[in-house]
């Protein structure tokens, strides 16, 4: 899969579903109700669908294809040592085969370095109702990946990460879930390129006996010789050549505020007593200062939307996002030129 232009990043967990696009200032967020997901099943398939059909309708994107990235509590996982190259076969094989999951919905995936085979599995179904959602709208599905291959710490996604992930394409081809790729092909091409290092170096010994002139050759080839497989973990990014430009002009630099400076307005979106105290209650305990509360034009609101200026740093956005889902069924975030606020929140559906 060659990716020619930028498409979205779409992370789903058990819990949530969210949607990375280069367009969007943070995330768009469709919370999942508990009990859909379960157990890497899907107990109500047609709500499911429905839920995920109406949040790419909604959404206000230019991309209309995503890559979905799978969380690790919709995925089953195993670390299997290459040491044990002549039985990580079927060391992989009893992994796929101990899941309690139908193997007529089992989807699975490997990976391989000199270290370690990396071993993945998930229900099918969840990404197969995914395309199907995403093509009643119109949206592609590019491929299909386990988040945990890439540099994620926990089941979260940021939008950071979501940009980094997009930036490795090798990975992407290698643990597409839509590619079938056995782990036998996968280890041979690990154990195949050992040989061929070993067969490099004999053959650079005896030119460097021959003519010093050689000993340059050499070094150059021992250094082409040593790389990892194509589909190792780590993939060394080439240096990109600058070319002379000339001098842009100025531009004013934009300093993220700190959490005692911002200034946070937060709505009553539903007419709910108490509501917009609770989340001014919640901002306070994480360290916000500056907190006013009122009531929004429309009472009947059921997502909840939080307005971004330029000054709020990429961390604290997370930080007021997640902090949001917590209470809320539906989070969207988005940018704002309000001038006598920093942040503005409006409240919607509690969950």
């Amino acid at each position: 899969m060659l990716i020619k232009s930028q498409p979205a990043i779409l992370f789903l967990t058990a819990t949530s579903l969210e949607l990375f696009a280069k367009d969007l200032e943070g995330q768009e967020i469709l919370t999942i109700a508990k009990g859909v997901i379960k157990d890497v099943q899907i107990k109500e398939e047609e709500k499911f669908k429905l839920d995920v059909t109406g949040f790419l309708a909604k959404t206000d994107v230019k991309t209309k294809k995503a890559i979905l990235v799978f969380g690790k509590d919709v995925l089953f996982e195993a670390i299997i040592p290459f040491s044990k190259k002549d039985t990580v076969e079927k060391e992989a094989q009893a992994f796929f085969d101990n899941i309690s999951l139908d193997k007529d919905l089992l989807a699975k995936e490997t990976l391989a370095n000199n270290e370690n085979v990396y071993a993945f599995a998930t229900n099918r179904r969840l990404y197969q109702l995914v395309a199907e959602a995403m093509s009643a709208v119109g949206w592609e599905l590019l491929a299909v990946v386990a988040v945990s291959i890439f540099d994620v710490k926990d089941n979260t996604l940021i939008k950071k990460e979501a940009a980094e992930i997009l930036k490795k394409n090798d990975l992407i081809n290698a643990g597409d879930f839509l590619q079938k790729n056995p782990v036998k092909e996968k280890v041979d091409k690990v154990d195949n390129q050992g040989e061929t290092e070993k067969s490099s170096r004999k053959s650079l010994y005896f030119l460097l006996l021959i003519i010093p002139f050689v000993l340059i050759l050499g070094f150059v080839f021992v250094f082409g010789s040593f790389g990892l497989s194509k589909i190792s973990f780590t993939l060394q990014k080439p240096t990109p050549t600058i070319a002379p430009t000339a001098a842009p002009s100025p531009t004013p630099t934009i300093v993220s505020k700190k959490k005692e400076d911002i200034k946070i307005q937060v709505q009553n979106g539903t007419g709910t007593a108490g509501q917009a105290k609770l989340v001014k209650d919640a901002l306070l305990t994480l360290g916000f200062k500056t907190i006013d509360t009122g009531n929004a034009d429309k009472t009947d609101n059921t997502d909840t939307s939080v307005a971004f200026s330029k000054a709020i740093a990429s961390d604290t956005k997370d930080e007021i996002v997640n902090m949001l889902k917590k209470s809320f069924a539906s989070v969207a975030s988005k940018a704002t030129d309000s001038g006598a606020y920093d942040v503005i929140i409006i409240t919607g559906t509690s969950k």
